[in-house]
């Protein structure tokens, strides 16, 4: 359901960057969809937050997702991929979660919100900033560097043997 919403987003919202889009115009399904993606923003929206209450809130989910397993396991039911705490390397799923949702959702949002003098949207290359930033650009990319270094962390203790 997520990447179905995020590719009618873009297709139907984000679609054009030279035309300008009046969001008083808004299409009773572009807006709809609009709401459907600030929906799904806000409830990860956790990614944007600095990296001590970003780390509290991904620990207190990856609790939950293993207790689920825990129970999946319990009742002998296929137990889903985040949620098997033998498997899951949890620096990865993080830098996955970023990869997958937290990036490609934020990005088409901000791009809905840039426009430039003639209200014309642009998008923004690959970290590329600009002075009228996102409030969340800089938090999600510190929140990836905190995973990365813990992902690294992990890897050389796991070589050293301890």
């Amino acid at each position: 359901m997520h990447f179905d919403v995020l590719a009618d987003f873009k297709s139907n919202v984000t679609q054009t960057e030279e035309e300008p889009l009046d969001i008083g115009d808004l299409k009773s399904k572009t807006h709809e969809l609009l709401m459907c993606v600030l929906l799904k923003q806000a409830d990860i929206a956790h990614a944007t937050k600095h990296v001590a209450l970003h780390t509290e809130w991904s620990d207190l989910i990856q609790k939950e997702f293993f207790e689920q397993g825990d129970l999946e396991i319990k009742q002998g039911l296929p137990v889903g991929m985040m949620n098997d705490r033998a498997k899951v390397i949890f620096p990865n799923s993080q830098l996955g979660f970023f990869q997958f949702l937290v990036n490609p959702i934020f990005q088409e949002v901000s791009f809905f919100l840039k426009t430039d003098e003639a209200g014309r949207r642009y998008r923004l290359e690959q970290g590329e900033t600009s002075p009228g930033e996102d409030p969340w650009t800089a938090e999600i990319a510190n929140n990836m560097r905190h995973w990365e270094f813990r992902r690294d962390a992990d890897e050389a203790e796991a070589a050293a043997g301890t």
